[in-house]
């Protein structure tokens, strides 16, 4: 089972009774892997993980490269660039939840 921020070892640190089990409860029915794709079997969701890392990973790279870019001052190619200024931005808004 999957937990979200109210692991059931420190609910008792938190001292919130009833509620707070309340709302453990349906964060973790709600955030769930296995409540948001229930037909998917444990080497697609191992492939999409992989997949969302490899991507991630790709950023990064493209980061250090445009970095070091401006750095020299010198673009060979204005793709990564271009990328990176369409990409990121949907990473931190749209795929921001999905990934983590």
């Amino acid at each position: 089972m999957i937990q979200f921020s109210f692991n059931a070892t420190i609910l008792m640190v938190w001292n919130g009774g009833e509620t707070l089990n309340k709302i453990s409860g349906f964060l973790n029915s709600l955030l769930e892997i296995n409540n948001l794709m229930p037909s998917l079997n444990f080497n697609a969701f191992l492939a999409c993980l992989y997949l969302l890392i490899f991507m991630i990973v790709l950023v990064i790279i493209d980061i250090i490269y445009v970095s070091y870019s401006f750095n020299k001052k010198k673009f060979k190619f204005t793709l990564p660039l271009v990328l990176l200024s369409q990409i990121v931005p949907l990473f931190v808004t749209i795929l921001f939840i999905p990934i983590m």
